[in-house]
């Protein structure tokens, strides 16, 4: 076999390999590396590597893309890491040749199309196959122009607070809009996962060339790729490995040093306007500020002066006026650092960048050259350190992930020097136009972008926690600082004034009207927002300090600091989040539990806990409490949302939380009743569709993934005859989508590639008038089959339901979508043909996805919106019709934190919401009955776990049930004349079926 064949070969067994230096590193579960594998290993080594190297295997995540792949999953902020643009092309654009471009673009950078994905708790990119990429089209003809620009920015804010499903979806999407001045707008959202503000940069110009190409008719002129990101990613962790760990000159590791480099700093930089909620929305707002260019030249010039650069002396404003407006003689802020370690890496979209944590040290009231000094040499002390991966920083000074606030620091600073470049789209200029995201990723983020006209500034802030008037004032005085320092650097800066002669003459009025002094530690006022003590000044007690810690609020009043939960000036880093105690279990750990954690933990950081440790303070990191998450479901049946673990890292508390899990889920009898079933082949890929005809015949079917080969995906299809279960040659169907039982007994299945049919014997593609493309679902209502059938690539093509009998006879019936609606998966379901429900997901011409239901009664279609659940930011995965008075509607609502599980019922007279557990996540794929009339949910998938619910009561109230682990749950049906279930889906090593043992 060659070498494709046999990295195949070994997925089917579930051996993953890898390079680890110059050795072959395997994965494996227990037993399936036998003596033919240990010498195809040894035989084939030096290939193996070499195929690693080239792509052919899963690559290892990088520390950039582990970072943001934690708060998207850990924090639930991954739509704050949306780059989103927005374009005006001066002229017209060809809708086709656009098409064009971006389908391009995807196929030529394998970053837009990677999946992140967990395997046996490790980070991985995978690749998945090129397919055509379509983007959105809005037209605004006819609509007055302050409609337009409002509608521009709605669908702008749509696109860039749509979050990304990092394991699915296709990482940049763009939406073409006709303003109907002649002119046409370019809305581009871009994960940052998959691209850094150079990679930006640089997929303007490929989009430039690729779409003048494609309106040509020409090839396209772009220079020879030198590689993918995931080779970025594997060259990295090949350094990792082969490293010194010393730092080179003092030998001094990487990790002692940020010990060393950030003791004692400061947990907070900003007192706050208002407490920080108890999870984080990310919401934002931004003001923006500017710095002329005679002002920047003369920065530069100090910059000059001090043997530095501008971005370190704007950092020394920048840090001064924090530790003015905190009150603090320390801050630390943050930085993204450039990561680009070879020339091939230079051109390449990806995402390269590293987070450095720079702390200022503002002590002892330094004129501001002094104070650029010291902010030079620990800005060089940190960037001689800036390759350690920002989670190790975090690891080695004992914060986490997880709580409201970002571990380290949480203002961030930028600098973007050099013009940006204009593309043109087939000689038309292209220009950017000013768009801030209603998002923020930190408390403060400043970025500062050099232009014609200087630096245009961006001040960023989180509105969870700070006002606009705050953010404004912060602003103003940037501005004012960076002028006083420009003039005279040699002044003190504790001296320079913030505040212009408006706001002084403002805190006078205010001091006079209440007899208070906010003043520094000469006696001199302080201007709004700053920091000082408070003193009372009414001429009988004059200049009685009244709190050590006060400012003046913007919108007016005294806040006192001297006790608020938030107080600046706090040393030490604090895991964020609720206190272990806060989150202490009701369920008690016991000896076995807290054995089992202490087991995981001893594997996963390969220090077993002398005590009850904090699991960051043994050298945990935010990852490798992702393997013992993952871990804990292996090996103790339980699904623990991951911030319960952050917020209690002891094994007591980590035991005390499995406990509580096993108790509330009544897990003591039942951990064993899910059973993974046992397959002819393994790998990934999920078995999403199960049918159960007979005891001797159950069919599953779904999509196998085959990684390192030309096909991509291929369709699966097995058969149980009584004995076990074995793989059934089939026409190729690329995914299957549906698996019924036709009226004569013979299984339908529906997939990419239109329908197949088993005849006893053998699968047949069905001809005739049947249709021959992409059926998303089949199923049989009555004596008929139904399929739904999403458009091909002709324009215009309309999805539509077609019905037919085993012998032909097809016909279509249209769905009443929107016309510019792109259909991503639909099902249906029904009693009779003369009741029959079809549920479509589209995404909106304006980037939104919304969920299309209606019933078919025989002679057309009625959409149906159930008031509960509405259309917009809903995904409805199947509709289960029991009866004409019971029909359900299963799926999830999409929502910041990811997607939130629904189920809606109609009972005859009127649409009702099921309880379900609070804050259940997932989709809801599928519903059963079991001959008691207990009902039974699954669901899961796309980055949430396996779920089983359960209802004794009709499904007015819904319960978690133990679930078997599992990454996806689809089909669950009884298991004929048996009391049990069945269901398909995936499990961490790719496809599973599980079988439960009583349904009762």
């Amino acid at each position: 076999m060659n070498i494709v064949q046999l990295l195949t070969w070994l997925d089917d067994k579930g051996i993953q390999v890898d390079r680890r230096g110059d050795r072959l590193l395997v994965r494996s579960p227990h037993g399936s590396v036998d003596d033919e594998v240990r010498a195809l290993l040894r035989d084939h080594k030096a290939a193996l590597l070499a195929e690693i190297d080239r792509g052919g295997a899963d690559a290892p995540a990088s520390s950039g893309q582990q970072q943001l792949w934690l708060i998207d999953q850990v924090e639930g902020g991954g739509h704050a890491y949306n780059a989103t643009a927005v374009l005006r092309v001066h002229g017209p654009v060809d809708d086709t040749a656009l098409d064009t471009a971006f389908t391009q673009l995807v196929h030529r950078n394998e970053v837009f199309r990677t999946s992140l994905v967990l395997r046996a708790g490790e980070l991985r990119q995978r690749v998945r196959p090129a397919g055509p990429v379509t983007v959105d089209h809005v037209d605004l003809d006819g609509l007055p122009a302050d409609t337009v620009e409002a509608r521009i920015r709605q669908i702008a804010d749509t696109s860039a607070t749509t979050p990304f499903d990092l394991a699915d979806d296709v990482l940049v999407r763009a939406t073409r809009i006709r303003p109907g001045d002649g002119n046409t707008v370019l809305v581009v959202t871009m994960h940052h996962v998959a691209g850094d503000g150079l990679s930006m940069g640089l997929l303007y110009a490929e989009i430039a060339e690729l779409y003048d190409a494609a309106v040509l008719g020409r090839e396209p002129e772009l220079p020879p790729q030198r590689g993918q990101y995931r080779d970025y990613a594997r060259h990295r962790r090949h350094q990792s490995a082969n490293d010194d760990p010393s730092r080179p000159g003092d030998g001094e590791r990487a990790d002692r040093f940020w010990v060393r480099y950030l003791d004692g700093a400061p947990s907070t930089v900003l007192p706050l306007d208002r407490p920080r909620p108890a999870k984080r929305t990310f919401a934002g707002d931004c003001v923006r500020f500017r710095l002329d260019t005679a002002l920047v030249a003369r920065l530069r010039d100090l910059a000059g002066g001090h043997n530095t650069t501008l971005f370190v002396v704007l950092l020394a404003v920048l840090g001064d006026l924090l530790g003015r407006h905190g009150g603090q003689e320390d801050v630390v802020v943050a930085t993204p650092v450039v990561d680009r370690p070879e020339r091939r890496f230079e051109e390449m979209i990806g995402y390269f960048l590293n987070t450095v944590a720079i702390r200022c040290d503002l002590s002892g009231e330094p004129g501001f050259g002094a104070l650029v000094d010291r902010v030079r040499d620990s800005t060089l002390d940190a960037l001689a350190h800036a390759s350690t991966p920002f989670e190790e920083v975090v690891r080695a000074v004992g914060a986490s992930r997880g709580g409201t606030s970002s571990p380290v620091y949480q203002v961030m600073f930028a600098l973007q020097t050099g013009q940006p470049c204009r593309p043109c789209l087939s000689g038309n200029e292209v220009e950017e136009l000013p768009y801030d995201p209603p998002t923020a990723r930190h408390d403060l983020t400043i970025m500062l972008d050099e232009d014609a006209d200087g630096l245009l500034g961006r001040l960023e802030y989180s509105t969870e926690v700070l006002d606009r008037e705050s953010a404004c004032l912060l602003a103003e005085h940037l501005v004012t600082l960076a002028h006083a320092v420009a003039a005279d650097p040699s002044r003190p800066v504790a001296t320079i004034p913030l505040a212009a002669d408006v706001e002084r003459t403002w805190v006078a009025e205010r001091e006079d009207a209440l007899s208070l002094r906010i003043v520094d530690g000469e006696g001199a006022r302080v201007p709004l927002g700053v920091v000082g003590r408070l003193v009372l000044d009414d001429g009988v007690s004059p200049c009685q300090q009244l709190a050590h810690r006060a400012r003046w609020r913007p919108r007016g009043g005294v806040e006192v600091l001297d006790d608020t939960p938030a107080q600046p000036g706090r040393t030490g880093f604090e895991a964020p989040g609720p206190s272990s105690a806060d989150a202490r279990p009701d369920a008690p750990a016991t000896p076995a539990t807290s054995a089992l954690v202490a087991a995981i933990w001893a594997d996963v950081i390969g220090r077993p806990p002398a005590g009850d440790e904090d699991f960051f303070a043994l050298g945990g990191t935010s990852m490798a409490l992702m393997q013992v998450n993952w871990e804990l479901r292996r090996r103790a049946g339980v699904e623990v949302p991951i911030a319960e673990l952050l917020a209690a890292p002891t094994v007591s508390g980590m035991a005390g939380i499995v406990a509580q899990h096993q108790e509330r889920a009544g897990r003591e009898g039942h951990a064993s009743r899910w059973t993974r079933t046992e397959l002819p082949l393994r790998g990934p890929g999920h078995l999403f569709n199960v049918a159960a005809v007979s005891p001797a015949q159950m069919w599953a079917a779904g999509v196998r993934e085959t990684p390192g080969s030309a096909e991509g995906t291929r369709s699966v299809v097995l058969r149980w005859d009584g004995d076990g279960w074995h793989e059934v040659p089939h026409p190729e169907l690329e995914k299957v989508f549906g698996v019924a039982v036709a009226p004569s007994g013979a299984v339908w299945l529906s997939g990419r590639l239109g329908l197949l049919r088993f005849d006893g014997t053998r699968f047949r593609r069905v001809g005739g008038d049947a249709p021959q493309y992409d059926c998303a679902s089949v199923t049989r209502i009555g004596d008929e089959l139904w399929t739904i059938v999403r458009p091909d690539d002709t324009p215009g093509a309309q999805t539509y339901v077609a019905a037919g009998g085993e012998d032909g006879g097809w016909r279509r019936l249209p769905l009443p979508l929107p016309p510019r609606a792109t259909t991503r998966f639909g099902c249906l379901a029904g009693t009779s043909g003369r009741d029959v429900w079809a549920a479509v997901v589209v995404d909106g011409d304006d980037a939104s996805r919304e969920s299309w239901l209606a019933h078919w009664d025989g002679e057309r279609w009625h959409e149906v919106v159930p008031p509960p659940l509405g259309r917009a930011g809903v995904e409805i995965m199947r509709v289960a019709p029991r009866g004409p008075d019971d029909v359900w509607v299963l799926g999830a609502r999409l929502t910041a934190e990811g997607r939130v599980s629904v189920m809606v019922r109609w009972d005859g007279q009127e649409w009702t919401e099921a309880t379900l557990p609070t804050g259940h996540r997932g989709r809801i794929t599928s519903l059963t009955a079991a001959g008691d009339g207990t009902l039974w949910a699954a669901g899961g998938g796309h980055g949430d776990v396996g779920v089983v619910l359960r209802s004794n009561d009709g499904g007015r109230h819904w319960e978690p049930d133990i679930a078997p682990s599992s990454v996806l749950l689809g089909d669950i049906v009884p298991f004929p004349d048996a009391d049990g279930l069945i269901v398909g889906g995936a499990a961490d090593d790719g496809m599973a079926l599980f079988r439960r043992e009583g349904a009762e």
